[in-house]
């Protein structure tokens, strides 16, 4: 999983995705984690 961080303010529901993800099946979510959190979620899902 690739946390990207917001670069810009606005009213746009737009979002920047990598090349590689397009007209592919994604979801984005506002989150307000620290990257520890994160990355321990994701090790558990892992193992």
């Amino acid at each position: 999983m690739e946390i990207k961080k917001t670069v810009k303010a606005g009213n746009s529901s737009a979002v920047i995705l990598p090349r590689a993800w397009l007209n592919q099946e994604v979801r984005v979510e506002l989150v307000k984690k620290s990257q520890e959190t994160i990355l321990v979620k994701i090790a558990i899902l892992i193992f």
